[in-house]
């Protein structure tokens, strides 16, 4: 069953280690399978007051695929580098 991961970076403080971060985190999520389904864009909101200003979001191909990702020490250094430049929140969704 996919497992989504859905970030709304709401702010960059350092578009140097932003920069950065895209640079690394594509081959890192495709090597545990996952793909970017949403990469920021207009978003309409059709229900409730969420005002998304930046939304990423990557699909992978289940919850054990997202939390192996989470674990080898490149992708900690990336998610390490951006959390440090920038504000967001953040969700870990399965398809029902």
């Amino acid at each position: 069953m996919p497992a989504y991961y859905l970030v709304d970076v709401r702010e960059v403080k350092d578009s140097a280690k932003m920069q950065d971060y895209r640079a690394r985190i594509n081959p890192v999520v495709e090597r545990f399978g996952g793909r970017f389904v949403l990469t920021g864009g207009p978003v309409q909101v059709v229900e409730g007051s969420y005002e998304p200003v930046f939304p990423v979001m990557i699909e992978f191909p289940s919850m054990e695929e997202y939390r192996e990702l989470k674990g080898p020490q490149v992708i900690r250094h990336c998610i390490e580098r951006v959390f440090h430049g920038r504000h967001s929140d953040k969700s870990v969704n399965r398809r029902a």
